[in-house]
């Protein structure tokens, strides 16, 4: 038994935070890509696991918090981030064979954090929180927030690649930057609503945005605006959307996955066969063939067919899971 551990650390430190080709992340998941279905995870008490055959999970060797951590972005195979309770910050350089503390400054619960490249990223959270770092995650600083109550929690972000476009969603607000992250402005005409995720195509022009009343929203031109989809039929909490913005993905309350083969222009439920409310959702292709989704209680459900059906997985993890590895869009 203590081979065959030791065996599969070393492969999760082969592996790394995702693969060798990153493609974004946003709405508390991110990175991706490589030779292998390798897939990273996190959730409550500090809670790091990782697998490199899609099926069987390993939790991280060292554990460096006790917070929950509620966000996960991969920027390549070897630069991750993780973030959450207390303004919690980690990363790893090493494809999460170790995970280290960052300071951020700030004491609030932090929701997600998403990066452009190894370089520039944001991190937000409670609060309003808006903060940047272009040195790599060495330092953070506070961007501006225009158009938002100062009370309002944001609960995740998303990058384009390019640095040109990041857009921030929570409550009540869906905010977008066209200076790299240093300034944020509200969206008008966004329809009220918490909102919990948002993810664009590999175009960074098509995009999709959930909320915790089961509302999605669809935008055509990078964030700069937005129109409704079909409503789910429970909260949703977790977003992911195919490169080239065909598939949607979302994943809410009591096991709710919600499916559009269309872009959007109609959904349909799945029986993902969990009863736990689902966190969030994650692809390892950017077809989003295979993929998990995360939640309660330790659950993980696993595709192999683009989400039209799911398998429970064994992964021996109780924590409620909060955040899972997307290659997908960013």
């Amino acid at each position: 038994m203590r081979v065959l551990k030791l065996a599969l650390v070393l492969a999760l430190a082969a592996g790394g935070c995702g693969g060798s080709t990153p493609t974004g992340g946003g709405g508390g998941s991110g990175g991706g890509g490589g030779s292998g279905p390798k897939n990273w995870l996190a959730g409550d008490h500090g809670t790091l696991a990782a697998t490199t055959d899609g099926v069987h999970y390993l939790t991280a060797s060292s554990r460096p918090t006790e917070a929950n951590l509620l966000t996960l972005f991969c920027v390549t195979n070897q630069v991750g981030w993780a973030a959450g309770d207390g303004g919690v910050l980690l990363a790893t350089t090493n494809g999460g064979a170790t995970w280290s503390l960052h300071a951020t400054g700030v004491s609030v619960p932090l929701r997600a954090v998403a990066f452009a490249d190894p370089a520039v990223g944001v991190a937000v959270g409670y609060g309003a929180t808006v903060l940047r770092s272009s040195d790599g995650g060495v330092t953070w600083s506070a961007s501006l927030l225009s158009g938002a109550a100062p009370s309002t929690t944001l609960y995740a972000a998303a990058f384009a690649r390019d640095r040109s476009v990041a857009w921030l969603a929570g409550d009540g607000v869906i905010a977008r930057s066209v200076d790299g992250g240093a300034s944020f402005a509200a969206v008008a005409g966004v329809p009220a609503g918490s909102w919990r995720a948002i993810r664009f195509a590999a175009d960074a022009v098509h995009g999709v945005a959930v909320a915790a009343d089961g509302q999605v929203l669809l935008s055509s031109d990078g964030g700069a605006s937005w129109q409704s989809a079909a409503t789910a039929p429970a909260a949703l909490a977790g977003v992911s959307i195919a490169a080239d913005g065909s598939r949607i993905v979302a994943v809410g309350a009591a096991g709710l996955v919600w499916r559009s083969n269309d872009g959007g222009v109609s959904f349909t439920r799945v029986d993902a066969g969990a009863t736990a409310d689902l966190a969030a959702v994650g692809f390892y292709d950017a077809g989003l063939e295979q993929g998990w989704a995360v939640g309660g209680a330790g659950t993980v459900v696993h595709t192999l067919d683009g989400a039209a059906s799911f398998a429970a997985l064994s992964t021996g993890l109780s924590a409620d899971l909060t955040a899972v590895e997307d290659f997908a869009g960013y």
